[in-house]
């Protein structure tokens, strides 16, 4: 039967097409992402990261670390953001991955890593006192300009943290790392310095100073002033350096150091 003999009835369904189509080059424009919206706080987006062996794979919820008992110890790959990644980045080494990054000369050192995982910064082009030094890329003698990890902590009590940082260097120049609170970069968490038994996973909480270029213990900590959600930031002094747990804690003297103990359990997290 024609068409025409039944009564016509719009068809917007082309209509409809478009104009979701026009909401959604809308929502890129203004940098919204489908299912990634700011309205679901607990996801956030890890910048400049793409490599599935890369550490951010694993960082795509947020993390919310709860002090208990006075102490703070975080396993490293449990960061909830990595940002400033435009030349070195943080990779994820376990027994079943090691990252497809060259140049890397160490091996994987995941055995008697907690977990047997662990975080590495590559490429990693400055091994030897030797090879080129380039500020901002290979190396940043300032806290926050390179390879930042950031970690939420609910702290129970204000009061100075001492950090005390379990990783691994082979050599002099994969040795160093930052640490800051809630953007800031205090000089008390300037220029973090390990040495010791390379190849080996040990706890260390050490300054770099003029003087002393091994390092001043007892003199990296930071100032929470009040209770509540906190963000200890990690980032690049030197690419190289594979790290993998820290803890915060008011005891100076907390643990020996250069000890290999894997230390305190983990604190919990939500």
């Amino acid at each position: 039967m024609p068409r025409y003999l039944f009564p016509l009835q719009e068809d917007r369904s082309v209509e409809r097409i478009f104009e979701f189509g026009l909401c959604l080059l809308l929502m890129i424009g203004m940098g919204a992402k489908p299912g990634l919206t700011a309205d679901d706080p607990s996801k956030i987006r890890v910048e400049g990261t793409s490599d599935t062996a890369e550490a951010s794979k694993n960082a795509q919820i947020r993390k919310v670390h709860k002090q208990t008992d006075g102490v703070v110890v975080v396993e490293a790959e449990d960061f909830s953001d990595a940002d400033r990644q435009e030349h070195r980045k943080w990779y994820l080494t376990t027994t079943d991955i090691t990252p497809d990054v060259q140049p890397d000369p160490d091996e994987n050192h995941s055995k008697g890593a907690g977990g047997n995982a662990y975080l590495e910064i590559l490429p990693d082009t400055r091994v030897t006192h030797a090879d080129p030094l380039v500020k901002g890329v290979s190396f940043s003698n300032q806290g926050g300009q390179c390879s930042v990890l950031s970690y939420p902590i609910q702290f129970e009590e204000p009061g100075r943290y001492f950090v005390w940082v379990r990783m691994c260097c082979t050599g002099s120049e994969d040795n160093g790392l930052h640490v800051g609170i809630d953007g800031e970069w205090p000089e008390s968490g300037a220029r973090m310095q390990f040495t010791g038994h390379h190849g080996e996973w040990q706890w260390d909480s050490r300054q770099r100073t003029a003087k002393v270029h091994t390092g001043v213990l007892g003199q990296i900590w930071l100032d929470i002033e009040t209770p509540g959600l906190h963000t200890v930031m990690f980032s690049m002094r030197e690419d190289g350096f594979e790290f993998d747990r820290f803890m915060l804690t008011k005891e100076p003297n907390a643990m020996k150091s250069k000890n290999g103990s894997l230390g305190p359990p983990a604190s919990p997290y939500k």
